[in-house]
């Protein structure tokens, strides 16, 4: 492979107008990458990454290159309409020479159970966002009961703070495996209120919607679970959807390819009990407050 300082430069412009694009994407588009900047040691500041970019030279990307070759191992999934064949011979082309090497993963932040990390950043918008998020350690058990959580309230968000209140366009209630661990909380973008009135209006609603999952009927969770149900069970409507249906499995070397399987076998099993004490859980695990301010907006810091 080789590299050359002209088109090293053309690759470093790129790169940095693909980060200004990114710093000027919707808020709420840039909530989870800066959660994953956050709990990600492999990940850096994006002004930390402009500063160093700067002084990448062509031996610098040789160098490593060869560190990479000589110290890791491919490892490759082949998804769609290969043969048995082909298989085999893209695998004797690789070389395999270093295949008792450990897996690398990127490492995460690890914070003790109770612990907030709370994180400011001004934006180049006029908006403001937020995300409150809480991790716990994975299981599928948890995953499901989250998804349904998930399909319980984000309706109720949607009519009480947006369309009743009016105090966020883009918000709702998301649950997200990382690696071994679940990050499950809410989020929120506004163009006309600042990030305390927003997040005190949803830290409310939580109190009420407690109430309103205590007095949930059967037939309520399981009209729930059966749209639940449906959508986990619906075949994918394109390669793309079927290989991320896959990936996960294969990049937590679960190979027998059957955790979405498991996933819907936990979620027939979920029960309202399940569901409130997850929601009552919360304040006992580690938590990210990731705060988007801005040009107009107020700068006071959000209390966690």
């Amino acid at each position: 492979m080789r590299f050359e300082p002209a088109h090293l430069a053309n690759h470093k412009a790129a790169l940095l107008e693909e980060w200004q694009n990114e710093d000027k994407a919707m808020l709420i588009d840039q909530l989870m990458p800066t959660l994953s900047r956050l709990i990600s040691r492999d990940e850096f500041d994006r002004d930390a990454l402009r500063e160093a970019l700067d002084g990448v030279s062509v031996d610098d990307l040789r160098r490593q290159l060869t560190e990479l070759l000589s110290n890791y191992h491919l490892r490759v999934l082949m998804f769609g309409n290969y043969s048995l064949d082909i298989a085999n011979s893209i695998h004797t082309r690789l070389s395999v020479a270093n295949a008792d090497k450990p897996r690398y993963i990127s490492p995460m932040l690890s914070l003790p159970p109770g612990t907030t990390l709370s994180w400011q950043q001004d934006a180049e918008l006029n908006d403001t966002a937020w995300l409150d998020a809480y991790t716990q350690p994975y299981s599928v058990e948890q995953d499901a009961t989250s998804r349904l959580l998930s399909q319980l309230i984000n309706g109720a968000m949607f009519r009480v703070l947006r369309t009743e209140q009016q105090l966020g366009y883009s918000l709702g209630y998301f649950t997200l495996p990382i690696q071994q661990q679940l990050f499950s909380g809410f989020y929120l973008q506004s163009a006309n209120s600042d990030l305390t009135t927003t997040f005190a209006a949803v830290e409310r609603f939580k109190e009420d919607f407690r109430a309103q999952l205590q007095a949930l009927s059967s037939d309520e969770l399981n009209t729930t679970r059966a749209s639940l149900l449906a959508n986990l069970q619906m075949p994918p409507t394109s390669t793309t959807v079927a290989l991320s249906r896959v990936l996960r499995d294969w990049q937590q070397d679960h190979l027998q390819f059957d955790q979405r399987q498991r996933l819907i076998n936990a979620v027939q099993s979920v029960t309202l009990q399940d569901i409130l004490a997850l929601y009552d859980s919360y304040a006992g695990h580690t938590r990210y407050l990731i705060q988007l301010r801005g040009r107009t907006s107020n700068k006071r810091r959000l209390s966690s």
